[in-house]
């Protein structure tokens, strides 16, 4: 687990590069950089397709074991192709496309719109689906949804307004074939190195403070769009005046306030913070290698005569430190994509969901109706069987009657409905019937077990079990390791405790 969460932050590092992959406040050969990138608000709502591909290349160490290599040649097989994404607006898309790993292949297709989220792997029953749609119950949100997305977008431009430029960008003009069009391209390209982008942090800080208009007016919307929030929040049963002081009393007081203490912080910062990147290295150096220029990232964006970002490639590549936790030596993420049509007539596909499907975050959706789901999309039940989604374990106290297990004449006893809902089987149980019939949720095998009779069917085969079940107050008792095998489950004795596992 050490070696795991060390690994994790060394992998998490490069998403720093990713915070500065272009941008500038200048503009470079004639070219608006900001304009270009971000456009105005309305580009949310433009109807376009496109298609895009993403692979991914591990490098490994000297140190990697052979269980390291395996991961790694699986990582370094993943590739991922969208065939075709098409959005009809902000709240209207789809994804058609698919992912590679090894020598399989897994078509997909997603689709967006105002009531959910919906996917479909092609072989899978049912396809999978989450509703977005607002609980009715619930205050509305539509207000303070439009605020956070004005804001959003806002601090956005705001980033990039104040982000200087690369030390290596240019502007020029390019033929580049666009879904089979030949098109006469505005080429705007840039390199990034790790280096390079810690030297950006004090420019950028320094200019952001500089700003005091769009720093006030951004404080301002965050005011609104938090007064919105506890008004809403305040409509809410037994939630009246609980925010009750959270917030100055007006926005120009909170603007005045909040602009006084970060203006301050920049002021500060500005003037320590090479000081404090050097302190950063030298307490951890093996930041020295993902921030140095062996980590580099370099971009090319084609835009037509209307800023349409029509042809896009990105490479990036990190560097990590030598050391024993991580098998590992370089990352690089190659992506690459097309787009056009754009304000165009767009019809995002739709996933069929008339014959059912999958609710993961709502419906009562258990480890066996995933595996069953995808028998027919054998990558990906082979994926969800190699996750240890299967595994489970329940540790039992010897002298628990309730969660855990009790000695009767030499023979451990467990609460049946517990121990079985713990591996997501499903038992039924007639009021007045002594038969009790647990199915088990992998295999959907069915046991029967009957009070007062050492008789039992147990996976479809009769045995005979060394005590007869009984209840006590309501609930019935069944010997552990009969429950256990019809469940898949193997059990050991540790310190006292019984152990259930399956794998």
């Amino acid at each position: 687990m050490i070696r795991i969460r060390k690994q994790l932050k060394w992998f998490a590092a490069p998403l720093a590069l990713l915070l500065v992959i272009l941008t500038g406040c200048q503009a470079v050969g004639g070219l608006d950089i900001n304009a270009a990138l971000l456009g105005s608000k309305d580009r949310l709502n433009q109807s376009s397709e496109s298609k895009q591909s993403l692979q991914v290349k591990v490098t490994p160490s000297a140190n990697a074991t052979e269980e390291d290599q395996a991961m790694i040649d699986l990582i370094n097989s993943f590739s991922l192709y969208i065939d075709s994404a098409k959005a009809e607006d902000m709240n209207n898309a789809s994804i058609k496309g698919s992912v590679h790993y090894q020598s399989a292949t897994i078509p997909f297709l997603l689709s967006l719109d105002e009531e959910g989220v919906a996917l479909h792997v092609e072989g899978a029953k049912q396809p999978i689906y989450i509703s977005t749609a607002q609980d009715p119950a619930m205050p509305d949100m539509t207000e303070y949804n439009k605020l956070v997305e004005d804001t959003v977008w806002n601090l956005a431009s705001f980033v990039v307004k104040h982000l200087p430029n690369p030390d290596k960008i240019s502007v020029g003009q390019s033929e580049e074939t666009v879904n089979g069009e030949k098109l006469n391209l505005t080429k705007l390209h840039a390199e990034i190195s790790g280096a390079e982008v810690l030297k950006m942090v004090r420019p950028f800080l320094s200019s952001i403070a500089q700003d005091e208009n769009d720093l006030k007016q951004l404080i301002g919307e965050f005011y609104e769009v938090a007064e919105v929030l506890i008004s809403s929040m305040e409509e809410m049963e037994g939630m009246e005046g609980v925010a009750d002081g959270m917030l100055p009393a007006t926005k120009e007081e909170a603007v005045s306030t909040y602009y006084g203490i970060i203006k301050g912080f920049l002021d500060e910062y500005v003037k320590t913070i090479d000081a404090e990147i050097e302190k950063m290295l030298k307490e951890t150096p093996e930041l020295k290698t993902v921030f140095s220029d062996k980590s580099n990232l370099v971009v090319d964006y084609y835009f037509d005569k209307d800023l349409n970002a029509r042809k896009t490639r990105a490479d990036l590549t990190v560097a990590l430190p030598t050391s024993e936790d991580i098998p590992v030596s370089q990352v690089n993420v190659v992506s690459e994509s097309e787009a056009w049509n754009y304000n165009g007539k767009v019809a995002a596909d739709k996933v069929d969901l008339s014959k059912g499907y999958l609710d993961p975050l709502y419906g009562d959706v258990t480890t066996g109706d995933w595996l069953r789901n995808f028998e027919g999309a054998k990558p990906v039940y082979d994926l969800l069987l190699q996750s240890g989604m299967t595994s489970s374990y329940l540790y039992l106290e010897s002298k628990d009657p309730v969660y855990g297990a009790v000695n009767v004449k030499g023979t451990a006893f467990v609460p049946l409905r517990y121990f079985a809902e713990q591996f997501d089987a499903e038992v039924k149980w007639a009021k007045g019937s002594k038969q009790i019939t647990v199915i088990n949720d992998l295999t959907l095998e069915k046991s029967t077990y009957t009070l007062g009779s050492k008789k039992a069917t147990v996976n479809g085969k009769e045995v005979t079990l060394p005590q007869a079940p009984y209840t006590d107050q309501g609930t019935v008792y069944v010997p552990l390791r009969s429950i256990a095998d019809a469940l898949g489950a193997s059990i050991t004795v540790e310190d006292g405790w019984y152990v259930a596992q399956r794998d």
